[in-house]
């Protein structure tokens, strides 16, 4: 009875793990160019049998772009693979914005799918942007992926108005997706804290895709969706940083003037008392 329970436990427990991650795909063409923005290699490919890359997005809430991808596997597997989208201003890659998933290519039960931000600098470099787990949560969610028949499935959903402050540091590294932008797409193998170079053979299948034209990401939806305001810190804490020196929010600038102020208003007062005191003999 006890080796039943066991043999049950661990079977349900496999099961659970093994469904943990697997994505809800439903990769398509379906309203492509319309309410879905699209990317596939090559074309006319089925993004769920044989694209080499493949990157549906679309908005699907407010303040929220969903987005799936899908690669074949590299040869020869590396140990880690990922799937890029990136966002640039432009048709060369460099200073560019990049949402990478990263999944272990063996189909390991007890590795988990990672989403992280990075940045492309010029010559190919990449960095990836630090985040605590507070800012990782605000920007990504619904993370899903699996390895599977030599593909690899990603999908997450990304704020299009990051809800949280960026260091001086960051600023430049974590967008606002509310524009128009070239998009890329790639893969190729990963590293526990960072990702390899991609495929640089314009002939290869893993060759970076990239859009035909700049997309607007907010046309991508078969909804509106209020977008919320940009994010402020709280007056109480905010600084603003003007010509190279640090001014205080205006409203705490006033608050902690006043406070002063009223402070000086009762040293006469006070000095007075003294002064005045009574004296007994």
């Amino acid at each position: 009875m006890f080796f039943s329970s066991v043999y049950f436990l661990f079977t349900l427990f496999l099961f659970l793990r093994l469904n943990f991650n697997v994505v809800g795909m439903d990769m398509d063409r379906n309203g492509c160019g319309k309410t879905k923005g699209c990317l596939f290699r090559p074309n006319g490919c089925n993004p769920m049998l044989d694209c080499a890359i493949a990157i549906v997005f679309t908005i699907s809430g407010k303040n929220q772009l969903y987005i799936q991808m899908a690669a074949q596997s590299i040869y020869p597997p590396p140990p880690l693979q990922y799937i890029a989208i990136g966002f640039s201003h432009d048709k060369l890659m460099g200073n560019d914005f990049v949402s990478e998933c990263v999944l272990n290519t063996d189909g390991s039960l007890f590795n988990d799918v990672e989403v992280y931000a990075s940045y492309n600098l010029e010559k190919s470099k990449n960095d990836r942007t630090l985040l605590n787990s507070t800012e990782h949560s605000l920007l990504y969610g619904n993370i899903e992926g699996k390895m599977e028949d030599g593909r690899l499935y990603c999908s997450f959903t990304q704020a299009i108005r990051p809800q949280f402050s960026l260091s001086s540091s960051r600023s430049n590294l974590i967008w606002n997706l509310d524009k128009s932008f070239w998009i890329m797409g790639a893969t190729g193998g990963a590293q526990p804290d960072e990702i390899n170079s991609h495929d640089t053979a314009r002939g290869s299948h893993f060759y970076p895709i990239l859009s035909s034209k700049v997309i607007d990401i907010s046309t991508t939806s078969s909804k509106h969706y209020d977008l919320p305001i940009q994010y402020q810190e709280n007056e109480t804490k905010k600084f603003n940083k003007i010509n190279g020196t640090i001014t205080p929010n205006n409203s705490a600038f006033k608050r902690l003037i006043g406070g002063g102020l009223l402070i000086i208003s009762f040293i006469p007062l006070i000095f007075t008392k003294i002064l005045f005191l009574p004296i007994y003999y």
